[in-house]
C-alpha cells in the first residue's frame, strides 16, 4: 500500500504493451487488487468490511456498464476508473493504527517529491514539460494535486517542530506546487490550510512560514520573466484557431455542452469517456481544440454528463461519510492539536476542490489520498487518540 502511494505519480509514465499502455502505478494496482481478492475468496472479514465501504463504486462502475448497454458504446478505459479505486480499497483494509496512517501519509509526501523531481529533472536537461508553466510526470492541475497536497502533509507532520530548518521542505514543495501556476491547486491548498492545518499549526510557527514566503514571493516577482508569467496566467490566450479565448471562458462552454448532454440522456449521460466528442457540438470548444474536443475539466460534471443521475448518485454516496465525519474529526484534531490527524485529513479538501476544477476520476493519487482521510474517519475513536490497537473490520 505504501508503495502504490508513493509511486501513484507513475501512473502516466505509459509503457506500450499489445494495444494497451501500462505503468508502474498500473502494476502495483494490480498486484494489489489480486492479492485483494484472494483475501476476499478466502473470507477475511477485513477485506470484506472494505468492499463494503466501496460498494457504492463498484455501483457507479456498473452504472456505467448498464450506460454501455443502453447506448450501444464501450470503451475499455473504464478499467483505469476501477484500477484508480484499488488505493483507497486496499487503504481501508489494512490502516489499522496511527503508524499506518503516519507511513501512509509519508508515502503521499514521497509520491509528491518524485512528482517535483521528474520535473525538475526535465528542465534540467532541457525538456521543460510545460513552456510557460512548471509540471510533473502529468499536466500541470495534477502536479498541482499531488505536489500540493505532499507539501500540506508535510507542514501538518513538522506541526510540533522547532527551528527554521524544519520548514525547507514543505516550504520547497509548496514553491514547486505553486510553479504551476494552477489556479484549482492554489485555491485548494488555501482551503486546506485554512480549515486543516490552521487546527494544529503553532502561531510562532505561522509566522515563520509567513517571513519565509514573503521573502520568496519578493524575490520571485522581481524577476522580470516569472512576474510576466504570473500576471498573465489569468489573461486570454490564443488557441488552435487563433482567436484569445480565457480559461474562463472555455469552461463556460464545457458547462452549457455537459448540461446539454445530461437533459439528452438524464439517466444514464452519454456514455463513459465520451465527453471529449459530444463537446466538439460547441463551436468555441471545437475552435478552441482544433477539433479534437475537450475533458469536462470537472470530475462532478464528468459524472453527471457521462454517466447521468444513476452514476452521480452512486458517487455522491461513497463520498457521504467523508462529509458527514469530516467536521467531527476535525473539531477533534483542533482539540487535541493531533497533526497525526491533521497529516491524513489534509488532502482530502485539496483533492476534493482539484476535482471540481479538473478530471480525477482514474488518478491514483486521488483515491489514495481519500483512501487514507476514510480511513482515518472509521477507525474507532480510541485508536484514533493514539491506542495502537488494531481496528476491527466495520460491516
Amino acid at each position: 500500500v505504501y508503495s502504490i502511494f508513493a509511486l501513484a505519480p507513475t501512473q502516466f509514465l505509459f509503457v506500450p504493451v499489445s494495444t494497451f499502455f501500462v505503468s508502474p502505478a498500473d502494476i502495483l494496482a494490480v498486484s494489489g487488487l489480486l492479492a485483494f481478492a484472494t483475501r476476499l475468496l478466502s473470507r477475511d472479514p477485513r477485506a470484506a468490511g472494505a468492499l463494503w465501504r466501496h460498494r457504492y463504486l463498484v455501483l457507479l462502475l456498473l452504472s456505467y456498464v448498464l450506460g454501455f448497454v443502453v447506448l450501444q458504446t464501450f470503451s475499455r478505459t473504464l478499467i483505469r476508473v476501477a484500477l484508480a479505486i484499488v488505493p483507497s480499497i486496499l487503504a481501508i483494509e489494512v490502516l489499522r493504527t496511527r503508524k499506518h496512517l503516519w507511513r501512509a501519509a509519508t508515502a503521499l509526501v514521497v509520491a509528491a517529491v518524485i512528482d517535483a523531481a521528474y520535473g525538475l529533472g526535465m528542465f534540467a536537461i532541457g525538456q521543460q514539460l510545460h513552456p510557460t508553466r512548471f509540471s510533473g510526470m502529468s499536466d500541470v492541475n495534477f502536479s498541482a494535486m499531488v505536489i500540493l497536497t505532499g507539501a500540506a502533509i508535510a507542514f501538518a507532520q513538522t506541526a510540533r517542530s522547532h527551528g527554521w530548518l524544519h520548514l525547507a521542505g514543505p516550504l520547497g514543495l509548496s514553491a514547486l506546487g505553486l510553479a504551476t501556476l494552477s489556479q484549482s491547486g492554489l485555491i485548494a491548498f488555501a482551503s486546506a490550510t485554512l480549515a486543516v492545518l490552521g487546527r494544529v499549526i503553532a502561531p510562532r510557527k505561522v509566522l515563520q512560514v509567513i517571513a519565509v514566503g514573503a521573502v520568496c514571493l519578493m524575490v520571485g516577482m522581481s524577476h522580470a520573466p516569472v512576474r510576466e508569467r504570473v500576471l498573465s496566467r489569468g489573461q486570454a490566450e490564443a488557441q488552435e484557431d487563433g482567436v484569445s479565448r480565457s480559461s474562463a471562458e472555455i469552461r463556460m462552454a464545457l458547462l452549457g455542452v455537459a448540461w446539454t448532454a445530461f437533459k439528452d440522456n438524464p439517466w444514464v449521460g452519454v456514455g463513459y469517456s465520451n465527453f471529449r466528442s459530444r463537446s466538439l457540438e460547441s463551436p468555441t470548444i471545437a475552435g478552441a481544440s482544433g477539433n479534437n474536443g475537450f475533458v469536462s475539466h470537472n470530475t462532478y460534471v464528468e459524472i453527471l454528463a457521462e454517466g447521468g443521475v444513476l452514476a452521480f448518485f452512486c458517487f455522491a454516496m461513497h463520498l457521504r461519510p467523508y462529509l458527514a465525519s469530516l467536521v467531527p474529526a476535525l473539531r477533534e484534531t483542533t482539540r487535541r492539536r493531533d497533526h497525526l490527524a491533521a497529516s491524513a485529513l489534509v488532502g482530502l479538501p485539496i483533492v476534493l476542490i482539484v476535482a471540481a476544477l479538473a478530471n480525477v476520476l482514474v488518478h491514483y493519487f486521488f483515491w489514495a489520498v481519500a483512501g487514507l482521510a476514510l480511513a482515518y474517519l472509521q477507525m474507532p475513536a480510541g485508536v484514533r487518540r493514539g491506542a495502537e490497537v488494531p481496528a476491527e473490520p466495520v460491516p
